[in-house]
């Protein structure tokens, strides 16, 4: 009797594991082939907000209207990942006008902040080039006015690194 009762329990485990297993493969195959998504533009869209000031600053937050502005003055994009939650992003706004070699190089690009409930947020973040916005902010990047990444970096405090990618992409060839 304890015997057969032994036996029963391991077929009926066994045969829990093989049902478990077999349905987890079916759900992950089939949904994983209808679940593939289209690749996303690096074409910046277009939200419509307003650009803002910001101190001495012009904060654009209308990717094409930002980047038709650099492909027109030849300037290169400061992109600014931004989300109230985050504090280095609130921390960095002060920064932008308080440490006055990174004002003087945001001033002579096209700044652009992407908040996290814009449209053009949800963009970035499938567009391939920042998967950082899917875990952490702040993220900054400076691209040409062709939309070419020259850097991205998230250390809020790294001025010389920004003021420098910055000039990197006023140097590189228009579009």
């Amino acid at each position: 009797m304890k015997n057969t009762f032994r036996t029963f329990l391991f077929a009926a485990i066994a045969g829990s594991l093989l049902i478990g297993a077999t349905g987890s493969f079916l759900y992950f195959y089939f949904n994983s082939k209808s679940s593939v998504a289209a690749p996303v533009s690096q074409e910046p869209p277009s939200s419509g907000i307003a650009e803002t000031r910001h101190g001495n600053l012009t904060i654009y937050r209308d990717p094409a209207e930002a980047f038709a502005q650099a492909r027109k003055t030849g300037r290169p994009v400061f992109l600014d990942f931004y989300a109230d939650w985050c504090v280095n992003c609130v921390k960095f706004q002060d920064r932008m006008l308080q440490d006055d070699a990174l004002n003087q190089a945001l001033s002579e690009s096209i700044v652009l902040k992407v908040v996290e409930d814009d449209a053009a947020f949800q963009h970035y973040s499938l567009e391939g080039r920042f998967p950082e916005i899917n875990e952490s902010l702040p993220l900054f990047a400076v691209l040409s006015p062709a939309n070419d990444l020259v850097w991205k970096g998230q250390d809020y405090l790294d001025s010389q690194s920004m003021i420098e990618a910055l000039n990197r992409a006023i140097q590189a060839p228009r579009p």
